[in-house]
């Protein structure tokens, strides 16, 4: 797991892959996932202010939570997320319907918005 909650942390960099959880929840100067493309567990991204796309990722094998990501204007490469996928006080969650997010990324779970 790559656990870093409540950090200063602005980008995770060159790191592509992790095999297991990330928890970045309240992280209010990430601005970027960097290179991540792949995570075999959940991601955590609860209230990560500045965090505007989530770029390179492509894959999440768990839940992917970015409630309150009051910034959040792009899903980027995501193309599938096996878990729950949580939207809400995103400005995604407010513009797309469940149905518009499905026809974005392929989600095994429930959507919340």
């Amino acid at each position: 797991d790559l656990v870093l909650s409540n950090s200063s942390i602005e980008t995770l960099g060159n790191l592509e892959k992790v095999e297991g959880g990330v928890y970045l929840d309240d992280c209010k100067n990430l601005q970027s996932l960097g290179n991540l493309e792949y995570v075999e567990g959940g991601v955590y991204l609860y209230n990560c202010e500045n965090l505007q796309s989530l770029g390179n990722l492509v894959k999440v094998e768990g839940y992917l939570d970015l409630a309150h990501c009051k910034n959040l204007q792009s899903l980027g490469n995501l193309e599938y997320v096996w878990g729950y996928l949580d939207l809400s006080e995103t400005p995604i969650g407010i513009e797309y319907s469940k149905e518009e997010i499905r026809n974005m990324v392929e989600v095994g779970g429930p959507i919340y918005t």
